[in-house]
């Protein structure tokens, strides 16, 4: 099932050997090295290339080990064993794991903010909140609130305090599913209520601009590319991405499941690759598929009888937080590697923890 692909860079050939200037097939080589490669009507300046191919692509800045590309532009940055087709690729993602990052979520004593392992577990508040989300530079952090019979997304300083109301639907609708966008500038949420008003919105963070950017009231979950440009979500169940301004509403499906089985809470991999979502089907289970629909793979298999669900990456994307209730049926959070490996059990409070978020 989904999406993005890796991104790549490729550079020129030359006779083997390395070179300040050499003359490929209609290419052009500056300032680097290149070995055993083919290269025709691309240009390439300050890299090195070791048995790739590049056809009329232009690469600059970057290093490429064995891979291919085609019809693409590469700017600075370093791919191994790839292939990029008619894209164009700026950056590989360079990123280290912080491990002072907290993962926040919902319990049914409030916000609780926890470390990767264990410890300071601190409660940020003391209501009915559901789906916590950090904000992209750390300083706050939105939930869903339940109210006298209605939800608004409230958004507080990330230790609590300065709790401010993003969105009141007058009792006329339940707004759940904060998402930040990437500059931190708005919230998409989804509003669940009947046709008339329901379906995923984007806020500014001082409650304005608010837009309606699909009018289905099953659609629920949103969540942002890491370069904002796009948003997935959950439409008739299955997995859906579309334009960040609703523009190609209601976009393209990425999964195909029976009516039987759901997807829900996807979340976007920080280096844009894949997806991370529940799968509700016979049990439920955490699931990565590509952006482009392929490759979707089980990630918690063999715990029949057990509901792990809502995944959040970590700021690199090497592990994922989730919510599970397979060691004593209380939700609890786990954290696992981005395959599944190495499960390790980070909260085991007596009420339920749920809806995990990984500071970025």
């Amino acid at each position: 099932m989904l999406r993005f692909l890796s991104p790549l860079i490729i550079l020129l050939a030359c006779s083997g050997k390395s070179n300040d200037s050499a003359d490929p097939t209609s290419g052009t080589t500056s300032g680097g090295t290149t070995s055993g490669t083919t290269t025709s009507g691309g240009t390439t300046s300050g890299g090195t290339t070791t048995g790739g191919t590049t056809t009329g692509g232009t690469t600059s800045g970057g290093t490429s080990t064995g891979g291919t590309t085609t019809g693409g532009t590469t700017t600075g940055g370093t791919t191994t064993g790839g292939t990029t087709t008619g894209g164009t690729t700026n950056t590989t993602f360079d990123c280290e794991e912080d491990p002072t990052a907290l993962v926040i979520f919902a319990s049914d004593e409030g916000v609780w903010s926890v470390g990767a392992d264990g410890s300071a577990r601190t409660e940020l508040t003391l209501e009915d909140d559901s789906n916590p989300v950090w904000s992209p530079d750390r300083s706050r952090f939105a939930v869903g609130r339940w109210d006298d019979g209605y939800a608004k997304i409230m958004l507080f300083n990330a230790d609590g305090s300065a709790p401010v109301a993003l969105t009141d639907s007058g009792g006329d609708g339940r707004d759940w599913g904060p998402a930040w966008s990437p500059d931190g500038a708005q919230i998409a949420y989804f509003r669940e209520q009947d046709s008339d008003t329901g379906g995923i919105r984007v806020a500014n963070v001082d409650g304005s601009g608010e837009v309606r950017l699909t009018d289905d009231s099953s659609d629920r979950y949103p969540d942002y590319s890491p370069d904002g440009s796009q948003i997935v979500y959950i439409h008739d169940f299955d997995l859906w991405i579309m334009a960040a301004d609703g523009s190609d509403a209601p976009g393209t499906q990425i999964t195909f499941d029976e009516y039987d089985v759901q997807e829900d809470h996807p979340q976007w991999s920080p280096d844009g690759r894949r997806i991370a979502y529940t799968w509700n089907g016979d049990g439920e289970d955490v699931y990565v598929i590509n952006t482009d629909g392929t490759g979707e793979t089980n990630l918690t298999p063999g715990t029949d009888g057990d509901d792990d669900v809502y995944p959040a990456w970590s700021k690199c994307g090497t592990q994922i937080a989730f919510q599970s209730d397979r060691v004593d049926d209380d939700d609890h959070i786990f954290l696992m590697d981005a395959d599944g490996g190495n499960v390790t059990q980070i909260t085991s409070a007596s009420d339920d923890d749920r809806d995990p978020h990984w500071q970025q």
